[in-house]
């Protein structure tokens, strides 16, 4: 089995599927070692990545991945609207590389998946190509780690979990990481690297929620959450985590691949379905306290939301739950107006901060939802610039309570 030898010599190219925020990075770091060659189904993406990474090998369509003997899938594993895992996408991924698959080549999956789907849904689907499985080609699993917006936890500072259908072909995947990241760590199955990755999210969603529950009952009693959380983080084996949104292509989604996996051997997952229950109804909890606040208010609200991606820091739109929740508003009673200069999505219509001021003397509540760093120097003078009259204030955070609370006419916090 030569497969990283023909890579590493520059005879074979590795070609990366999906470049979003998982595919990308690790298309631009692969590409400083070996032949890479980046695909995505997006035709608008392909455009801008061209422009912006001009040197690269980037393509739209399937037949231009030539030469490869290693793909790499980072495509979306999302959820469907009765919750249920959408495998659609990385059963199209497979099948395209099945189409192109050649003998003597591998394959590795990144995208979240629950234990089980590599080796029966994507093998079936790769040994339609009439390969022989380990024997002409192979299947690796490494799921992603990759946290966006995050300096610190970025391709090269993760541990890599790496997995495959042999050691033979262990051996290969480990020798691709190592080309990018700092660290791998081995796993002795597919099946239990699948269940890493779900378990990571799902434990996150877990104590979220915990929090979640514990804030809503501490604030029955006048008890800042937050003020509990710093104090409890001085115990050395207290994990420390906050109340809030649970959003994004990650935390909110695999603790239904988890359910799934459950239902398949039929055990219960409780525990699982009661804490995405609470993390659900925080949206419910937010909408709430936004009729509470503008209570009275006669004419047609206006209403600012500042930051609107599912966390800080990142230009992710994919499922906010705080454009669920304004979505959710009667669009004959509330005007809303975006701040947000990190995302790119053009439909939103978003204001800089520089343009607040075409709205001076105008809103009747701010909601400080997705506080990206670059809205973390506001004055209580200029906010107030901002509203008609009374101050009406909602954060999902803690940044500005200590300035804002006493002085707001209403004030909120998750």
């Amino acid at each position: 089995m030569n497969i990283y030898d023909e890579i590493i010599k520059k005879n074979k190219n590795v070609g990366i599927i999906g470049l979003g925020y998982v595919g990308l990075p690790l298309f631009l770091e692969l590409s400083k070692k070996v032949n890479t060659i980046g695909f995505d189904i997006d035709k608008d993406k392909i455009i801008q990545l061209k422009k912006t990474y001009t040197q690269k090998n980037i393509v739209g369509k399937i037949e231009e991945l030539i030469n490869c003997n290693c793909f790499i899938i980072t495509v979306p594993t999302p959820i469907k609207k009765d919750n249920k895992p959408d495998l659609t996408y990385i059963i199209k991924a497979t099948k395209m590389v099945s189409s192109i698959l050649e003998k003597n080549s591998i394959v590795i999956y990144e995208s979240t998946v629950y234990p089980g789907v590599t080796e029966t849904v994507c093998k079936g689907i790769l040994e339609e190509s009439k390969l022989i499985y380990n024997k002409d080609f192979y299947v690796g699993y490494s799921p992603e780690r990759i946290n966006p917006g995050d300096v610190k936890h970025n391709l090269i500072n993760i541990t890599k979990i790496i997995s495959a259908s042999c050691q033979d072909a262990l051996e290969i995947v480990e020798k691709i990481y190592n080309l990018v990241v700092n660290r791998v760590y081995r796993i002795s199955s597919i099946k239990t690297a699948e269940a890493i990755k779900m378990l990571e999210n799902t434990q996150r969603d877990l104590n979220i929620a915990l929090m979640n529950e514990f804030s809503n009952i501490c604030e029955c009693d006048g008890i800042n959450i937050y003020e509990v959380i710093e104090g409890a983080s001085t115990k050395w084996n207290f994990y420390k985590c906050f109340p809030g949104l649970v959003g994004g292509h990650c935390i909110g989604v695999d603790p239904y691949y988890y359910i799934e996996y459950a239902k398949k051997y039929n055990r219960s997952s409780k525990l699982i379905d009661t804490s995405r229950k609470i993390n659900e109804d925080i949206k419910n909890i937010i909408l709430n306290k936004i009729y509470e606040s503008l209570k009275g208010v006669r004419k047609k609200r206006n209403i600012i939301v500042v930051g609107v991606s599912y966390k800080p820091n990142s230009p992710d739109i994919r499922n906010s739950k705080i454009l669920e929740i304004i979505g959710s508003l009667d669009k004959e009673k509330y005007n809303i107006f975006f701040l947000d200069e990190i995302i790119k999505d053009k439909k939103l219509n978003c204001l800089s901060k520089n343009e607040l001021v075409k709205i001076n003397n105008k809103v009747d509540l701010i909601i400080f939802a997705s506080l990206h760093n670059i809205y973390k120097n506001f004055t209580y003078e200029f906010i107030k610039a901002l509203f008609k009259k009374e101050v009406r204030i909602i954060e999902i955070g803690n940044y500005y309570k200590e300035d804002f609370l006493e002085k707001a006419d209403f004030y909120w916090n998750l």
